[in-house]
């Protein structure tokens, strides 16, 4: 139990260190937290590819990633020294005084829906970290992990059969999502079934919903209400996702049942963030480097993360930016988003090449 709750402080602990190097200040602790998870992600994505054909071991790969990560960190605290706290301090003395307000009954609707809001979140990802749940899907992902770290090597072998690859498994190889847990678990000595089925679901559902609460403040950013309204938007959400469960590729269903896969992240976090990009730089008269950065990022986590990474987040930046096109009678934004995809387009010739 120690390793598993310092696994999830590492996660956290470096995500927000990197994401205080690149996410503005004023943006709030969430935001930096995503960023921060998501620059990680991008950067496994960066070093997973290249050892994976080079055929590194897991070690290397392993060495490599906490060597780039922890140069990260370092440069973060050197640069933002005596700043990192304030957002923590200031995020909890919010929630602090809510609750003392709720207990006292001096609450207004604004402490109260919020309030539940939260519960609502911290019981969906409690029910999955104390739960379990077994799936068919447990045979690839997670014996994948688990065959990269009992073999100390990086889709060499089949977890089916165990036997070597003739080819490598062109759907899946550009993602290498499962490494991230193969990762994790060689750091820590847990196993990956471990990571998959307690950790993730602890980070993946308050993260979903933490980009539901950007979207409701993008949606309502000049209305006085505006938290109350964010905070009933993501009420409304949490039930629809609840009562999800009338198909398994309903995004309820995975966030709920199967919040570990890739798929599943890309789902619920990647292109509603994305949407919320869009939606928040829509005045920008041009993409600024900040913009650039987090949506190019976004795409890369997006990869990672699931094969489907490669396309359907570029459909929905193209679709995103041809509706503001005709909006806004302006074809220069748009096109600026071209250079974004440029990840996507390689990895998806790279698939036909050893397809």
């Amino acid at each position: 139990m120690i390793f598993i709750i310092l696994c999830l402080l590492a996660v956290i602990v470096t995500s927000y260190l990197i994401g205080a190097l690149f996410v503005k200040e004023g943006h709030g602790l969430f935001a930096t937290l995503l960023g921060g998870f998501l620059t990680e992600l991008a950067l496994w994505e960066i070093i997973s590819l290249p050892a994976i054909f080079l055929e590194l071991s897991l070690t290397a790969l392993s060495l490599t990633i906490q060597t780039v990560i922890i140069v990260f960190c370092v440069n973060s605290i050197f640069r933002n020294r005596g700043r990192l706290l304030d957002p923590w301090k200031n995020c909890l003395g919010d929630w602090w005084g809510r609750i003392v307000r709720f207990f006292t009954l001096r609450a207004d609707l604004k402490d109260v829906v919020a309030l539940v809001a939260l519960g609502i979140v911290l019981v969906q990802a409690l029910l999955l970290v104390v739960g379990v749940h077994y799936d068919d899907d447990d045979a690839f992902y997670v014996a994948t992990a688990t065959t990269a770290i009992d073999t100390n090597t990086i889709y060499r072998y089949t977890p089916f059969t165990g036997a070597e690859y003739s080819d490598l498994p062109a759907r899946y190889v550009l993602s290498p999502w499962p490494m991230f847990s193969a990762v994790l678990s060689y750091i820590f000595n847990i196993r990956p079934i471990i990571v998959f089925h307690t950790l993730l679901p602890a980070l993946i559902i308050p993260m979903s919903y933490g980009v539901l609460y950007m979207m409701g403040r993008v949606i309502w950013r000049e209305d006085p209400d505006r938290e109350t309204k964010t905070y009933g938007f993501l009420i409304a959400a949490s039930f629809l996702q609840i009562f999800g469960a009338f198909s398994t590729w309903s995004v309820g269903m995975r966030l709920l049942i199967r919040v570990w896969q890739g798929k599943t992240v890309l789902a619920s976090v990647i292109i509603p963030l994305l949407m919320v990009l869009i939606i928040y730089d829509w005045h920008s008269e041009k993409l600024s480097r900040h913009m650039f950065f987090y949506i190019i990022t976004s795409l890369l986590a997006g990869c990672f993360m699931s094969s489907m990474g490669v396309v359907l987040p570029v459909i929905e930046l193209g679709v995103l930016g041809l509706t503001r096109a005709i909006v806004k009678k302006d074809i220069r934004y748009t096109l600026q988003l071209i250079p974004c995809c440029a990840p996507n387009l390689l990895l998806g010739v790279i698939y036909l090449a050893i397809r």
